[in-house]
């Protein structure tokens, strides 16, 4: 395809009519339609065999769970409560009745019903998309645009374990003292009990999901809220099973923690002060500036680290 990612979003963005009644569509992790004092939020994701997972690396639970846990963790984003969930996929001859049935149990895993969706045949690959919906109060939802100049940017757990656990698997390394980063990878968390309890600070201002890689995500928050940024690579969260591993193969965790994705970690702002009443690390600051990023301490001063893209 000759666009990129971005450009598509774009591209169909600027198709789209002026919404009535405050409904807020293309630009967030889930679209936002207001319902009296509260507002359901919506979002939906796909996975792709051989693209998102292969069927040789995750058994069919992990692949389930899996395939919730990354609408729910854009639920997350938004402050939300989760309600219910839409399940369409496309099944080829190979997926039997047990495969689904431990799907369904690994979809299941987060405790959000399946209320419908689709089924369909595909000639060789299972699809799977799945849309979920929210419901937060009005005055709680978390943004991208309402970052502030001056917010320092936090995340809400440890970065690079998920991209280093595919780096395990698409090498065939033996991830014997490194199955945590596998984990990490297989079965990612959505951070839903944390990103309700951040929607109701209120020097909490914007806040998305990692899950292209902070250096990529960052800029979501910078474009819609006209800012730029620093970030202190000393003070990324790292795991110390990624710093042995990458001390291990000669790799620099720093590019993991930047560039790998799928972590599903919050990224979030918050006005100046000591600490915030959660576990959260304070890894940089928004600026007054044009949508630039700045790596502070990076090991490679000269490289750019840029997120995951899909094109």
């Amino acid at each position: 395809m000759s666009l990129s990612e971005f450009q598509l979003i774009d591209t169909i963005r600027n198709f789209q009519p002026n919404f009535s009644d405050d409904i807020e569509g293309i630009g967030d992790d889930a679209a936002i339609i207001p319902v009296g004092q509260q507002s359901f939020v919506i979002t939906t994701d796909s996975l792709v065999e051989n693209i998102h997972f292969k069927m040789e690396w995750a058994s069919p639970f992990q692949i389930g769970r899996k395939s919730a846990a990354v609408n729910l963790s854009d639920i997350a984003a938004m402050g939300a409560q989760p309600f219910g969930l839409f399940l369409s996929i496309s099944v080829p001859k190979t997926v039997d009745y047990c495969w689904i049935e431990q799907f369904i149990l690994g979809i299941k895993t987060f405790g959000v019903p399946i209320l419908g969706g689709d089924t369909t045949s595909s000639k060789d690959s299972l699809f799977i998309n799945i849309t979920a919906i929210g419901k937060v109060d009005n005055n709680s939802i978390k943004r991208r645009s309402t970052a502030k100049s001056g917010d320092d940017i936090y995340v809400t757990g440890t970065l690079g374990d998920s991209g280093a656990g595919l780096y395990i698997l698409q090498n065939n390394l033996d991830p014997v003292g490194f199955q945590s980063l596998v984990e990490a990878h297989l079965n990612p968390s959505p951070q839903l009990k944390i990103g309700t309890e951040l929607a109701e600070l209120r020097e909490v201002h914007s806040m998305m999901d990692i899950s292209d890689g902070l250096a990529g995500d960052i800029h979501h928050i910078l474009d819609q809220s006209g800012l730029s940024a620093t970030i202190d690579c000393d003070k990324l969260p790292i795991s110390e099973s990624l710093r042995t591993f990458c001390n291990k193969y000669d790799l620099d965790p720093i590019r993991f923690a930047l560039e790998a994705g799928e972590d599903y970690q919050l990224l979030f702002s918050a006005e100046k002060k000591k600490c915030l009443p959660l576990p959260c690390v304070k890894v940089g600051e928004l600026y007054t500036g044009p949508g630039q990023v700045k790596f502070l301490n990076s090991p490679s001063p000269d490289y750019k680290y840029t997120g995951y893209t899909h094109f």
